[in-house]
């Protein structure tokens, strides 16, 4: 049983289920005018009263359990989970079914519902079950708040698949692979556990309100970032700018800003390829203005951590107390705005890092982003998350979102299966909207090694390919974690040379394809024979004429490779006569500033690929 399957089995036995019929999908009058949507999951605050109404199943031995509706002055009828039961025992689960004929879910986009908790860690998560036993699970969603808050998933987006169930349920009749059915959905299921899968019956949950939202309902307008061009690149100086950013815990140690190391410190950045740097420990006005001008001294630009701020904790609940922690907040915030904004290294507010397992609600991040570009509408804003059902939650609070993705992990031997970033990405990908897709996508890669002996850095040929992975998802900025691990040491570059010499390499390798970045023409149609190669082809125009730059990577899958792939690249723009491979010596081997030459045909070319290859063509167009 492989690890996801394992999760959800676990969840299986182990939660309170409760199976929702949907409600016909036709268009219906508005019920709700306050959320566009033509759409609901059944009249369901009506049925939450009709108890009888709903099918018990057993699925072991269980204590009787208690789903009642509720009437909540603010809400009104809701559904209660776990009020005062005992079901600690976690081999006790049960489901209740209630199945109303269903039609067709595609053309929606997402899922609203609303829920409150009961001011501890608890967790919903939600899965849809079609009439052939298929099923998806659409995310998880973790409160601690006692207020009603409003929550989101997109169709689109399984975190858990029917791909994974026939590892314990068996294979389907015919020996066909599971296959959800997203036009013939039968039922929502909601299985409750708290965020650290213990269940807890004093804590329950309610919910209410399910609705369906149309694909074209789902867009929401958000305001001009002026350092943002119309190809979702950063603008500095009057310049397209390709982020190549790092974190740091460098600039302060337990407070006191090290005056003295950081200019050599950021000397070492600039060195090795990086433009942009980060710290999560600079915090008051005067270590800021050291900051600030020693990065600018050092020619990088500063992204300013400020959600330790505004999100690093929910706000009350209670009305009167949540306004008064608004106001402070927003006055510490607004400090710090005007002691970054107006100084020329200053570029991206960091409003979120890793803030959806906490449960911080999407409102409280709204309104401080809100507040951010009232305040400054040149600077975007970043969040990060490890959990990507956070972003369809939180893309309209920020300009930019970035998955970290860490693949070598710990105690993980070479190789290790980094392709996960590509799919991560490209999941990802399906909450932007708009064009240029927003909001803009970064990623946060891996330089460290985590703690412990049995660990390892990762290799330059993983970091390359990392890096080129995510560049064939046009993503627009790389961020890298850590300069410095543990927090407090000494950076990499003083620490660890041997390692710091790779990150430089991988990173200087990045400067060579920034026209490419920077170029708004993707080129479409051309044919690679083999799916184990992720690519991008940009038209590139250079002293008045046109080239093209193809970036291609074989990322390893975690399996040694027996032999290099042979690899046949068809169908491309017609060019002018040799390819050149950039950063490449003659033999093939990667090395900053070289070229290796090959020859293309009218048919396209064939290169050789070896474990995490990075193959960057370019060639002149006719």
């Amino acid at each position: 049983m492989n690890r996801i399957a394992k999760i959800w089995f676990m969840l299986v036995v182990s939660a309170v289920c409760i199976c929702l019929g949907t409600g016909c999908l036709a268009a219906t009058k508005d019920l709700n005018k306050a959320v566009v949507s033509n759409a609901w999951l059944g009249n369901f605050t009506e049925e939450m009263g009709k108890v009888d109404a709903w099918k018990r199943i057993p699925m072991t031995e269980m204590t009787t359990a208690n789903i009642k509706a509720v009437d909540d002055p603010a809400q009104g009828k809701h559904l209660l989970l776990w009020d005062k039961q005992d079901l600690l025992n976690t081999n006790k689960s049960i489901y209740f079914s209630r199945e109303i004929p269903v039609t067709d879910f595609s053309g929606y986009e997402k899922i609203t519902f609303k829920m409150k908790g009961n001011g501890t860690n608890n967790c919903i998560k939600l899965f849809l079950f079609d009439i052939n036993g298929g099923w998806i699970g659409l995310a998880d969603f973790p409160t601690t708040s006692t207020e009603w808050q409003e929550f989101e998933t997109l169709l689109k987006w399984p975190v858990y698949s029917t791909e994974w169930q026939d590892t314990y349920a068996g294979p389907p009749p015919g020996g066909e692979k599971w296959k959800f059915d997203m036009t013939r959905v039968k039922s929502i299921r909601v299985l409750q556990q708290d965020a650290w899968g213990i269940m807890n019956p004093t804590n329950p949950i309610a919910i209410t309100d399910f609705k369906l939202i149309k694909e074209e309902e789902a867009v929401s307008a958000r305001p001009t970032v002026s350092s943002l061009n119309s190809n979702g690149n950063m603008v500095a100086d009057g310049k397209p700018f390709f982020p190549l950013s790092i974190y740091s815990t460098i600039g302060t140690n337990d407070g006191q800003v090290l005056v003295s190391a950081v200019p050599g410190w950021f000397k070492d950045l600039k060195e090795a390829g990086f433009n942009m740097v980060q710290s999560y420990t600079v915090r008051s006005k005067e270590d800021y203005k050291s900051w600030l001008d020693s990065a600018q001294a050092a020619g990088l630009k500063v992204m300013t951590c400020t959600y330790p701020l505004i999100v690093q904790t929910p706000l009350p609940g209670e009305p009167a107390a949540r306004e008064a922690e608004i106001t402070k907040r927003k006055a510490t915030l607004k400090a710090e705005i005007e002691t970054v904004r107006d100084h020329p290294a200053m570029a991206v507010y960091l409003t979120s890092d890793e803030i959806y397992n906490i449960g911080i609600p999407k409102e409280q991040l709204q309104i401080f982003y809100d507040y951010i570009r009232s305040m400054d509408t040149v600077h975007p804003t970043l969040i990060v998350e490890c959990t990507d059902a956070g972003f369809p939650t939180y893309r309209n609070a920020t300009d930019m979102l970035g998955p970290d993705i860490y693949p070598i992990g710990n105690h993980k031997p070479y190789p290790t299966d980094i392709t996960s970033i590509a799919k991560r990405l490209d999941q990802i990908k399906t909450v932007q909207r708009g064009t240029p897709p927003k909001p803009v996508l970064w990623v946060i890669l891996q330089i460290f090694k985590s703690d412990g002996d049995d660990t390892r850095f990762p290799t330059e040929g993983e970091m390359r390919a990392m890096s080129f992975l995510a560049l064939t998802r046009d993503v627009k900025g790389l961020l890298y974690f850590i300069y410095n691990w543990p927090n407090y040491t000494l950076p990499y570059s003083q620490s660890q040379p041997e390692h710091w010499g790779h990150v430089s390499n991988a990173i200087n390798s990045i400067h060579t394809v920034f026209p490419a970045l920077f170029s708004d023409k993707t080129v479409i149609g051309y044919k690679v024979n083999s799916d184990k190669i992720y690519s991008i082809a940009k038209e590139v125009t250079e002293g008045g004429k046109k080239y093209l730059y193809l970036l291609a990577v074989h990322p390893s899958d975690g399996k040694k490779l027996a032999a290099p792939l042979t690899i046949t690249f068809k169908d491309l723009p017609a060019g002018e006569g040799t390819i050149q491979v950039l950063d490449e010596e003659t033999a093939g081997g990667f090395k900053l500033g070289s070229i290796r030459k090959i020859e293309g045909s009218l048919s396209g070319f064939t290169d050789t690929f070896g474990e995490n290859a990075v193959h960057v063509y370019k060639m002149e167009l006719k």
